[in-house]
């Protein structure tokens, strides 16, 4: 699940439910829906209490294809971004490398927080949304 509300950036990230038939799949998400645009392309929406998230995935052609993902957040609250997870993540100039051959840049409203994880590594950028609030994250390869 890549938005999860923590009571704080040391808050350890929700553990996904793998399971199809479960009630708490996505911790405090609820699935509303999803609309097609251009392309045929999904904008999926989901609830967390009273605030509207729509996420949309924008592809990128090429002989590197690359995606990036913007969410568009609604309504009120904290919540966090989980941007990339991994063994290595580090900064560089205005990405951030996951791993040996992904990179990812943030058009975020808040500064990321890279952090210690169960699981290695983890990038989170803060949203504090207070009306609307905008996040694009783009993931391309990076063969360097």
């Amino acid at each position: 699940q890549a938005i999860a509300q923590l009571e704080d950036a040391k808050a350890t990230w929700p553990v996904l439910n793998l399971d199809n038939n479960a009630n708490d799949r996505a911790k405090g998400l609820r699935f509303r829906g999803y609309r097609l645009v251009e392309g045929r392309r999904p904008i999926f929406k989901y609830t967390a209490g009273e605030t509207v998230i729509e996420d949309y995935v924008i592809p990128v052609g090429g002989p590197l294809p690359s995606f990036t993902r913007q969410l568009t957040l609604t309504g009120s609250g904290q919540y966090y971004f989980l941007a990339g997870t991994g063994d290595a993540i580090e900064k560089d100039g205005t990405s951030w490398k996951l791993g040996q051959s992904l990179k990812v840049t943030l058009d975020t409203p808040g500064e990321p927080i890279l952090r210690d994880g169960p699981g290695g590594k983890e990038l989170l950028v803060p949203i504090d949304v207070k009306g609307k609030a905008l996040l694009r994250a783009k993931y391309e390869w990076d063969l360097n």
